[in-house]
């Protein structure tokens, strides 16, 4: 049998390996001239700076260990790890708050301390019940999503937490109730409600308790940093596909897919060749993967489209690293992997979110990675490559967008260096780059139709297919499962 995958990104790559290991011969083609997708590299506003405008980190090792496929073997090792991981910077040199490593609870313990003992028990005694989810969270991400499995899990999440809240309300509260419950401090509140927005999105929806205490919680402290950036990522995917005999061909799109009495067929390429094929695998964005790719009589309307904010991906070359205020207390918050700047209080936060939910545009905020602090690789000497995630409303008409790009990155800048004043004269370039994070907001099928597309031998990979979007390459391999189910032969 012969399979194309459309996409040598995480995803795509992760079901090519899989693929071959089954014995199907697979092609991956990437329009692109690297392979990447989003988990590139690039050297975009001055040489020597290497930026990373959509993925910018690792998270999933621990779920990646516990997985026997091909992917996860594949994925690069050679990372480094911040002591410091997740951290808040106060305008007006308040101490910052810092949440270390596991292995350095008692720094994390001291750190929120400053502001309340009880917080800091609170979270000490809530992080070392969600690090043991890591193996049914782990089964979770690498199967298809099943009610029962879900709703499995979420019974693990009520039976861990027992202790701290009632079961039996699990799933009928938001995630800024269940913070506001555990903690008591405005500043903790604060770190806790921005950390929520980062990993899950939302504050206020009901339900948002379990994906709080059951995902956010969790991932916290586990941030990896691939030495010599993210693109480390998919070259050591596309290199083990390769030895696994997979074709990579880089420079090549799919044009659309040939189909004949409601099968695939093959597939049309961008060079003018068609390449035959019982099977493709779109880990492109929903709207190529549905519109682009299969005719419209084709698509299904049963793939409902979820609103979602806008992404900005804010990228920066400088003279020095920052040295916040905040540091003054504290000097392990200019070596944290990540510092969130911008909203200092709770009712900023909510004003933020209101204001994202109203179509205003807020005020400049972010969570800010300077990767270069760890992996001197990624900028000249003496300086730094830093990049930031900041949220946009959905919707921006073209010319906001074009204002938003031309007047968000001084702005963004000036609210940096109310933080870290030497950086008033220490940008020497920057951009703002804004995309939808629509193709992570689909609301599809249960199980295995997860990722089956609306014609046999089609099927989808992408962010928007479970778990989502992060450096994991989960989506490919559960692609890759219903295929083994569809094609037992193969």
């Amino acid at each position: 049998m012969q399979a194309i995958v459309i996409g040598a990104g995480v995803n795509g790559l992760a079901a090519a390996l899989n693929l071959a290991a089954t014995g199907i011969r697979t092609l991956v083609v990437e329009r692109a001239p690297q392979c990447g997708g989003q988990a590139v590299t690039e050297e975009s506003l001055l040489p020597g700076f290497k930026l990373h405008p959509h993925a910018n980190y690792l998270s999933y090792a621990d779920l990646l260990d516990r997985q026997s496929d091909a992917a996860s073997k594949a994925m690069p090792r050679h990372v480094v790890m911040p002591l410091a991981q997740h951290g808040m910077a106060f305008r007006d040199g308040r101490p910052p708050l810092v949440l270390y490593r596991r292995e350095a609870a008692q720094k994390t313990l001291q750190s929120l301390s400053m502001f309340s003992r009880h917080d800091a028990r609170a979270f000490v005694q809530a992080k070392a019940l969600a690090d043991q989810l890591t193996r049914p969270l782990a089964g979770i991400y690498f199967s298809p999503p099943h009610a029962a499995a879900i709703k499995g899990y979420a019974g693990e999440v009520a039976e861990l937490y027992a202790g701290l809240f009632d079961p039996r309300l699990l799933g009928t509260r938001s995630a800024q109730q269940v913070i506001d419950a555990l903690f008591e401090s405005d500043e903790v509140r604060t770190l806790f409600y921005r950390l929520t927005l980062e990993f899950s999105g939302s504050l206020h929806e009901v339900g948002g308790d379990a994906a709080f205490l059951g995902y956010v919680l969790w991932i916290l402290g586990r941030r990896t940093l691939p030495v010599g950036g993210m693109a480390s990522v998919p070259e050591a995917l596309a290199g083990a596909a390769r030895k696994a005999g997979v074709v990579v061909a880089c420079g090549v799109g799919v044009d659309r897919i040939a189909l004949r009495d409601g099968a695939v067929r093959g597939a049309h390429l961008s060079d003018g060749s068609f390449m035959p094929a019982d099977i493709v695998v779109s880990s492109a964005d929903y709207e190529a993967s549905m519109g682009e790719l299969i005719a419209d009589d084709e698509r299904p309307s049963r793939y409902a489209q979820v609103r979602s904010n806008m992404i900005g991906s804010y990228a920066a070359c400088l003279a020095r690293a920052p040295d916040y205020s905040s540091a003054a207390h504290n000097a392990d918050i200019n070596q944290c992997g990540q510092v969130f700047i911008g909203l200092d209080s709770c009712a900023e936060v909510m004003e933020h979110v209101s204001d994202l939910e109203a179509g205003r545009l807020p005020l400049p905020s972010g969570a800010i990675r300077v990767n270069s602090l760890w992996d001197a690789s990624q900028a000249p000497a003496g300086q730094h490559a830093a990049g930031a995630d900041c949220q946009f409303p959905d919707g921006l008409d073209g010319a906001m967008l074009q204002r938003v790009e031309a007047v968000y990155p001084h702005a963004f800048a000036a609210t940096w260096a109310e933080y870290a004043p030497n950086l008033s004269d220490a940008v020497l370039a920057h951009r703002i780059t804004l995309s939808s994070d629509k193709a992570r907001k689909i609301a599809l099928r249960e199980g295995d139709n997860q990722y089956r597309g609306p014609v046999r031998g089609y099927y989808l990979c992408g962010a928007s297919t479970h778990p989502g979007g992060g450096v994991h390459g989960a989506c490919g391999v559960n692609a890759v499962q219903a295929i083994r189910k569809d094609f037992p032969a193969a």
